[in-house]
């Protein structure tokens, strides 16, 4: 693999190691992480709505919401006891039986907040949310506000209606539980008791959004972007099992710079498989000649890593023979040797390059 493309996989792939000290977070005694709720966006919200509300048990009174509709820069003062009778809805159903996560009504305004945490945009989303409130009820909204570990934008598929009108910049705003949250919470005058949940709470923040900023350099690498996959918050191979589009991104980058055809490559190239002059239904890449652009072999993936090539095999190393073709194992360590890459395999950030030198010379 090129040296700089690697260096960035070893360092991607290091992060979501648990062996590796960057994605351990202090949360072995966190009260959330105990309970299991540390990514559950329902109860992540529900402790939000229990701080934003003026009555509740934290006995604060309007501070917290007073102070959050600072951070968020919420362009109307409320006087004190509009914000005293101030009504905090969670999972505030609309006319499409969907639920907008926190809602919070106050005199004749609306603050409406979608938070995403993992789960994906789904279709027209915030468009319909903002126009159920704007038009279907008797409140003044400045915007949807959307919550997001790092202040992403929502996708495009969001703001975006059915027939294809869509939201502008000043409709909705994109806040963050990274510096939003964190800021508004510093601001809390809380009890000792109150100060350790808090606490907690901004540790689980904190593993959220380094989380979410390795998978971005993840995306980044592989030339992905956010609207096409969904943020995950496991470990590598449970995040690519999760999520096909990036494992076959990655294994495909993979191998096109870990296939050295040495000496050959005067003569061949390696490219993606386009699906014309299909050898085998497994196939990532093929290898053609310089001169005329003919196909001369496939490399593939089914239960393991193998090459195809388009004629009868001089070596009797190659399988099952027939029709004109044959196929043989790639792997690092040689090519007899299996190589499982139909699975996410963390070992590719660190095995060495796979040589065809040997295998064209002797067979094409």
């Amino acid at each position: 693999m090129k040296q700089p493309l690697r260096e960035q996989f070893n360092n991607i792939l290091e992060r979501y190691d648990p062996s590796f000290a960057y994605m351990q977070t202090p949360l072995n005694n966190n009260v959330f992480n105990v309970l299991g709720i540390q990514s559950n966006e329902v109860l992540i919200c529900r402790f939000l709505g229990y701080l934003l509300t003026p009555n509740a048990g934290h006995g604060l009174g309007i501070v917290p919401l007073q102070n959050f509709l600072k951070a968020i820069h919420f362009p109307y003062a409320p006087d004190p006891a509009s914000l005293c009778s101030a009504i905090v809805e969670l999972e505030d159903h609309t006319d499409a039986q969907r639920r907008v996560d926190i809602a919070i009504y106050i005199a004749d305004y609306i603050i409406p907040i979608e938070v995403k945490i993992y789960a994906p945009d789904q279709r027209s989303q915030l468009y319909d949310y903002y126009h159920y409130y704007q038009d279907g009820k008797k409140t003044k909204i400045s915007g949807m506000y959307y919550l997001t570990p790092n202040g992403r934008k929502p996708s495009q598929e969001s703001i975006t209606s059915k027939d294809g009108h869509e939201l502008s910049n000043e409709q909705y705003h994109c806040i963050s539980f990274h510096t939003t949250i964190q800021c508004w919470l510093d601001t809390l005058p809380v009890s000792s008791d109150q100060n350790r949940l808090i606490a907690q709470f901004k540790e689980v923040i904190c593993a959220m959004n380094n989380e979410y900023r390795v998978t971005k350099e993840l995306l980044e690498v592989l030339g992905l972007s956010e609207d096409q996959i969904s943020p995950c918050p496991e470990l590598i191979a449970s995040i690519l099992k999760h999520s096909d589009i990036i494992w076959e991104r990655l294994r495909l980058q993979y191998l096109k710079h870990c296939i050295d055809i040495g000496s050959l490559k005067n003569q061949y190239y390696v490219t993606d498989f386009d699906g014309s002059d299909d050898k085998d239904s497994h196939c990532l890449l093929v290898i053609k000649q310089i001169s005329d652009g003919k196909t001369v072999a496939w490399i593939c993936v089914d239960k393991n890593l193998y090459i195809v090539i388009d004629h009868e095999p001089k070596s009797p190393q190659w399988k099952y023979p027939q029709e004109g073709y044959a196929w043989r194992y790639l792997s690092p360590a040689g090519t007899d040797g299996t190589y499982d890459l139909r699975t996410p395999n963390p070992a590719i950030h660190s095995d060495d390059v796979i040589h065809l030198e040997q295998i064209l010379k002797n067979e094409l």
